[in-house]
């Protein structure tokens, strides 16, 4: 199935409040060097909240503030998910994340498709359509310091 996604704004959410008032830095294992630099997960979500006959309406505006709320919420003790990767020239270029509370790249969007047009037996397979439901950043971005950990993208 083909479809377009549009993007309908870029935002930064950072966490409510935090733990602690001094900067802190969190070394990567070897294991975490090795893994995969980008995972892309998807969720499917049937939206539950809206009557048949409401199916036109448009409730984005307050599932966005919930997700931002959210995710304020949740960064406040997921702190390191807000921080950047930054390489630490002193201990031999090893990475870690520097905890600096930059926030997690959120993409609000829309598409006119539906859940339903995918197929409930399809959505567990592979589909290259699926690209344009995750949020992409440069591949080769002038510094590793620019990228968010964490992406998300609500449709």
């Amino acid at each position: 199935m083909e479809f377009e996604v549009f993007i309908k704004k870029t935002t930064f959410v950072k966490p409510s409040s935090k733990l602690s008032s001094s900067p802190q830095t969190i070394e990567l294992s070897g294991l975490d060097r090795i893994s995969p630099a980008i995972l892309n997960t998807l969720f499917f979500y049937k939206n539950n909240s809206k009557s048949e006959k409401d199916e036109e309406s448009d409730d984005g505006d307050d599932v966005e503030r919930v997700v931002i709320r959210g995710l304020e919420r949740v960064l406040v003790s997921w702190f390191p998910a807000a921080g950047r990767l930054r390489i630490n020239e002193k201990k031999g270029n090893k990475l870690e994340i520097n905890c600096n509370d930059e926030g997690v790249l959120l993409v609000i969007a829309h598409t006119s498709s539906k859940l339903q047009d995918f197929g409930d037996h399809q959505l567990h397979q592979y589909n290259p359509s699926y690209e344009k439901l995750v949020p992409h950043f440069p591949h080769n971005p002038p510094k590793i310091s620019q990228n968010p950990l964490v992406a998300l993208q609500k449709l």
